[in-house]
């Protein structure tokens, strides 16, 4: 995803609900563990025509882009990271000559659904645990038909929280709606993988 090296895997590894983390080696003990970090790392690592390292790396703060480095900024892993993170910084993201570009809105979904998982705390465990009743896929048509227009009475009988839903712009709606699609998504990879 966005993390380059084995602590940022071990990280979002746990944040992901993997524990078994022994080495044996360079490899870990657990074969399931291993198989998912080499499947990290042929995403982390692309290769290049100039080899495997990210041209420049994009510092961003507060869900904004706010310059670029040409070596890797700390991250999760570094001493300090916490008080970062209180400031709004997040985790850098790669730039890799390979990696097709996507558009400003699909950027757009994916950072929300990161600033989902970062600062509001949620994680495809949370989700398991919590939301068993379609509840992401149903707030996502809430924000999808708040951004078409329609009445709020037409679509408030389906909000399934508790909360009153926020009120945002039709480009913001779709923007949530989508990054709640992507948690349902792997809300549901992860309930049939665990089966």
């Amino acid at each position: 995803m966005i993390f380059l090296n084995r602590a940022d895997f071990e990280y979002a590894a746990k944040e992901a609900g993997i524990t078994d983390l022994e080495h044996a080696g360079e490899h870990y003990a657990n074969p399931h563990t291993q198989a998912a970090f080499l499947v990290w790392m042929s995403v982390a690592f692309p290769r290049t025509s100039t080899g495997v390292s990210p041209l420049a790396w994009v510092n961003r703060r507060n869900g904004k882009a706010v310059g670029l480095s040409m070596t890797r900024p700390s991250g999760p892993e570094s001493a300090g990271w916490a008080k970062r993170r209180a400031q709004g910084w997040e985790p850098s993201m790669p730039m890799f000559a390979n990696v097709p570009g996507v558009s400003p809105e699909v950027m757009a979904v994916v950072l929300e659904h990161q600033r989902q998982r970062q600062e509001e705390g949620y994680s495809i465990q949370s989700d398991l645990a919590q939301y068993r009743g379609g509840e992401l896929a149903r707030s996502a048509a809430c924000y999808a038909m708040q951004a078409g227009g329609m009445y709020p009475l037409r679509w408030a009988n389906f909000w399934p929280f508790n909360s009153k839903m926020k009120s945002c712009p039709p480009t913001e709606s779709l923007i949530k709606a989508g990054a709640l699609i992507f948690s349902e998504l792997e809300r549901i990879k992860a309930q049939e993988a665990a089966r």
